[in-house]
């Protein structure tokens, strides 16, 4: 599993010693954190800081979204014993039992696909729109 390198922490001002803290334990263990006031100039402008900051975490985000589809079983959101009961009823209506398997897998690979173009289209998107700032 990919590890996240990359945090950021935004928190309410009555919570500035927790998210402290809470930063610099994550720091101890190699882990960089953006936290809102800190890593953010005074006198600068929220609205233009924070698409920024969105744009540098899209690339990771994404693949960890990718690697959460990508390791999470197709089997555990239908249900193994349903699963397995609808491929027994092919399979032996049919004597094919592999292409329900077949059609699993090529459900789970559109699925990766569309999830990464999604994810390159955004990152595609941001960097036009900072040509244009």
């Amino acid at each position: 599993m990919n590890e996240i390198k990359q945090v950021f922490i935004s928190y309410k001002s009555e919570e500035y010693d927790d998210a402290n803290w809470v930063k610099s334990v994550l720091e101890k263990n190699g882990i960089s954190c953006w936290m809102a006031p800190m890593s953010i100039r005074g006198g600068s402008n929220y609205a233009s800081e924070i698409p920024q900051a969105i744009k540098n975490i899209l690339p990771t985000l994404g693949n960890e979204f990718i690697s959460l589809i990508k390791e999470t079983s197709v089997v555990s959101f239908v249900g193994a014993t349903d699963l397995y009961l609808a491929f027994q009823r092919i399979g032996s209506n049919t004597y094919d039992f592999m292409v329900p398997y077949l059609v699993m897998a090529v459900i789970y690979i559109v699925l990766v696909v569309i999830i990464s173009f999604l994810v390159k289209l955004m990152e595609r998107s941001l960097r036009k729109s900072d040509k244009r700032s």
